[in-house]
């Protein structure tokens, strides 16, 4: 028997059991479906596509509810690409004739969500919630034996009977039929409008699962023959706020598409191969991106500290900045924190080339080590920071000094010794044995010919800016990476300085012109050209064999592509989709979210970090510019906001931020107006990244470059509440005694207490009203993803942190993409995200969230997160 018979069959049955005689139901449906649309208004805006009616009437038949947006759109295209018919009767009918429409209509039978509607019941359960998605009924019985025995037979699959009852109930002429396809035509509207509304308010996560999808099969099974549909949407809409307020992640604002998680890229090397190395300061790692795309961690264990030598991930590092390759493929690498040279094969063997020998030995003592070069021979070449000199290691293991006078910072010229440097940092070497030096502290890039004789090939120490021009005439600001084209031109990394230039990148010919490929202009953002590119701060650079450099961008986590024409791109890392665009939803632009916090009117801040500015994100969703005017990597003084972190709002709404480069201290009132308080800042302060107010007004700020907690008066005075400033360390003690190590997040409980989120560390560390401080969470120097009590939980790179009204604490723990909870008692749990993924994930909990950066509490239960470049929303249990 062929499978067109059955199929006439079906069709005949199904209108036979609908019902008796009557009117042409096509005309009753045009003319129904003009009443929806007029009487459902905006509610209503369906999909342009023409398969949109037909794959809506599909899910209402077989699972009694409105499509989900993605499967709307998929099914739509597949059917697109099938030359399928646009509408249910021509489905039905190319059912038996076209093997792509089969299979699409079959797979709802073969579905996930058919197997837990329908898999353990009989196939006459099935008929009877068919008939009752579709007309809110069950069939008569000769209907019911029909159906479940043409299913069970195999002349029909269950995909193709719901389709024949839809189509039957959609062609029935008799009297019944015009009031089934008032029902009919009244559940397709709310269906429609449903899934239009859950696209644009941005609930697309949250209508999935078996909860959601039953939250809107009971909302759609309410609609009946004599529905009004104008009186219904409000149904819709608060079926729609529900699926919205149920535990789970969803987007305010920005983009969260994802990216390779180099966090704080520093030095960047390429081998003969294309594989990229990037030293990953932040991680304490160092990464390889493969020609193809792929990441992978080289040597060290990301968010885990220290010195050990090994393979892989048995390997330790901290803080590592600067990165060489020599022409065998090992590495060399500067690690800042011990000033130890390491050296990584390609298998990932990590051994120590040179260590710290002994104090006052400035011969072999590093006091800073931060470039590092190799050259022909094996000998590698150091930049030392500290002591302004250049030094040199042989394949034996001998130091010695090249250049400088250890410890003087000056410009002078001459042979060895004679010569002077002011922070030298990046290097490299050609073929000759010259040696080029980024002497940083001198704006200018200096020449160390073999014989040690130093000479200043281009820039002015002078003169400190952004000028073109040959030798002298050409100014730099802060050079801070070197790397050599396929022509001999050294290219430059120019961070900028203050009220001169931006970052750039530059280039210096073999007779010292300098000219500039790309950066420089304040008004651009990413991904443009030349002059109008604009970076955050430049550190490594590479070049590969077809002239495109490739640049560690320290600010935006990201690693830039300039191809030879000057192109800019985002080759790899956290940036890519940035902006300052103001609006609602996905079409905001950020650049680098960070500090946020909330007003009475539930209003929230964010610190835009990049753009320099202070944005306002309405309890309506709306994104707005509060308060300064967005520059792009600009760090001009008259820039109001420059790199803003920390937050923090007092109980009048007066918003508190700080500016690092200028030191002072915004005060932003509830009407936007800025007041700038230039602070007296006797001690070392570089980036406040955490702020906080106490109940007298008493502004509390992590340094996180001195590694300190900071406390300034309503008076303006500031003094180091805890914390040994300018020293790295774990230990607890009562005020300076204590030592905290890149501490980001700072909250006050509700005795009192301030806690810090002590991201090298891995802890979270208490400071009492005495100043004592002590470790409340996590284990210093041991990175993970444990949840537990006290120094058993174990947590990756946290960062900020805020207190619900019951006391427990809420921790951004972003390398482990991850939101965690602490209880009063020390518990620790896992609310949101998880250590195995890093694409943020929206929906209900727990999802995931890709590098959280700093969180505020709304009410009881609503966290506000930042994340690279978006906004989330996480609805609390």
């Amino acid at each position: 028997m062929s499978r067109t018979f059955p199929r006439a069959i079906a069709i005949a049955i199904a209108i036979f059991t609908l019902g008796g005689c009557g009117g042409n139901a096509a005309d009753h449906t045009d003319a129904q479906n003009k009443v929806q649309d007029r009487q459902l208004g905006h509610s209503v805006k369906q999909s342009s596509s023409p398969y949109a009616s037909a794959v809506q009437q599909l899910y209402v038949a077989y699972f009694g509810r409105p499509a989900d947006p993605a499967g709307l759109a998929n099914f739509e295209s597949a059917l697109a690409a099938a030359g399928a018919p646009s509408d249910i009767q021509g489905l039905a009918a190319a059912y038996a004739a076209n093997p792509s429409v089969k299979s699409l209509i079959d797979s709802f039978g073969t579905s996930k969500e058919s197997q837990t509607l329908y898999g353990s019941g009989s196939t006459q359960d099935f008929v009877t919630a068919v008939f009752q998605n579709v007309l809110g009924r069950a069939p008569l019985s000769a209907g019911l034996s029909y159906w479940s025995n043409a299913i069970d037979s195999g002349s029909l699959s269950k995909g193709d009977a719901a389709l024949a009852i839809m189509d039957g109930a959609l062609t029935n002429s008799s009297a019944q039929g015009k009031t089934d396809a008032q029902l009919v035509n009244n559940r397709l509207a709310v269906a429609a409008s449903f899934t239009d509304q859950v696209a644009s308010q941005e609930a697309i996560n949250f209508y999935s699962g078996a909860a959601a999808a039953s939250a809107a099969r009971g909302m759609l099974s309410k609609v009946d023959s004599n529905t009004d549909i104008s009186v219904f949407a409000v149904t819709v809409s608060s079926t729609v706020a529900a699926l919205l307020n149920q535990p789970g992640i969803s987007l305010v604002a920005g983009n969260t598409t994802a990216a390779i998680p180099l966090n704080v890229p520093m030095g960047v090397v390429l081998d003969s191969s294309g594989n990229m190395y990037v030293v990953n300061d932040a991680e304490n790692t160092v990464d390889k991106i493969a020609p193809d795309g792929s990441f992978s961690i080289l040597a060290g264990a990301p968010g885990t500290s220290g010195a050990a030598d090994g393979i892989g991930a048995a390997a330790r590092f901290y803080e590592p900045s600067s990165i060489a390759i020599d022409g065998k493929g090992n590495l060399y690498v500067t690690d800042t924190y011990y000033d130890t040279i390491r050296k990584i094969t390609p298998d990932g063997v990590v051994s120590t080339v040179a260590k710290l020998a002994g104090a006052n030995d400035s011969v072999a003592l590093y006091s800073r080590a931060e470039g590092v070069a190799v050259d022909g021979s094996g000998n590698l070449y150091v930049a030392d920071y500290g002591y302004q000199t250049i030094k040199k290691i042989t394949p034996d293991g001998v130091i010695s000094t090249v250049a400088g006078q250890a410890g003087i910072c000056g410009s002078a010229d001459g042979v060895g010794s004679a010569a002077q440097f002011c922070e030298p940092t990046a290097l490299v070497v050609d073929p000759a044995g010259n040696i080029y030096v980024a002497d940083m502290g001198n704006s200018a890039i200096r020449k160390v010919a073999p014989d040690g004789a130093v000479s200043t090939l281009a820039g002015n120490a002078a003169v400190s800016g952004w000028q073109d021009g040959t030798e002298a005439a050409a100014h730099f600001c802060r050079p801070n990476g070197l790397a050599f084209d396929n022509a001999g031109n050294l290219i430059v990394a120019d961070v900028g300085c203050l009220g001169k230039s931006y970052s750039s990148i530059r280039k210096v010919t073999p007779a010292g012109v300098v000219s500039t490929i790309a950066g420089t202009n304040s008004a651009a953002f990413v991904n443009q050209s030349g002059a109008d590119a604009a970076f955050g701060i430049l550190q490594g650079l590479a070049v590969d064999g077809k002239g495109n450099i490739f640049a560690a961008d320290y600010t935006d986590g990201s690693i830039w592509k300039v191809s030879a024409s000057g192109t800019v791109t985002i080759f790899a890392g956290a940036e890519g989709i940035t902006g300052s665009v103001n609006g609602s939803g996905s079409a905001v632009g950020f650049a680098a979210p960070r500090g946020i916090v909330a007003d009475s009117l539930g209003n929230l801040y964010v610190a835009d970090t990049l753009n320099n500015v202070i944005r306002k994100i309405a309890p309506s969703g709306q994104v707005s510019t509060f308060a300064g005017t967005v520059a792009y990597g600009n760090t001009s003084p008259g820039t109001t906001f420059l790199a803003p972190v920390g937050l923090a709002i007092d109980a009048s709404g007066n918003l508190y931020s700080i500016n690092s480069y200028t030191r002072s201290v915004h005060v932003v009132s509830p009407a936007g107006v800025t007041t700038t308080v230039n602070m007296p800042f006797a001690l070392f302060f570089e980036f406040g990244t955490g702020m906080a107010l106490d109940p007298a007004g008493n502004l509390y700020i992590c340094d996180s470059s001195s590694n300190a907690i900071l406390e300034i008066s309503p008076a303006g005075t500031m003094t180091i509440l805890a914390g040994t400033a300018g020293h790295r360390g774990s230990a607890d003690g009562m005020g300076t005694a204590a030592q905290f190590s890149n501490p980001n997040g700072l909250a006050f409980d509700h005795a009192g207490n301030l806690y810090v989120a002590d991201t090298n560390n891995n802890t979270i560390r208490k400071i009492d009203s005495n100043s004592m401080v002590t470790t409340v969470a996590g284990t210093a120097g041991s990175a993970g993803f444990v949840d537990g009590t006290g120094a058993a939980a174990r947590f990756h790179s946290p960062r900020g942190i805020a207190f619900d009204p019951a006391g427990n604490m809420y921790i951004a723990d972003s390398a482990n993409n991850a939101i965690r909870k602490m209880t009063p008692a020390g518990v620790v749990s896992t609310v949101a995200g998880s250590a195995s993924g890093s694409n943020t994930v929206l929906g209900p909990l727990p999802g995931a969230v890709n590098r959280p950066q700093y969180l505020t509490m709304v009410g009881a239960n609503t966290l506000y997160v930042t994340t690279d470049n978006a906004v989330l929303r996480i609805k609390l249990p």
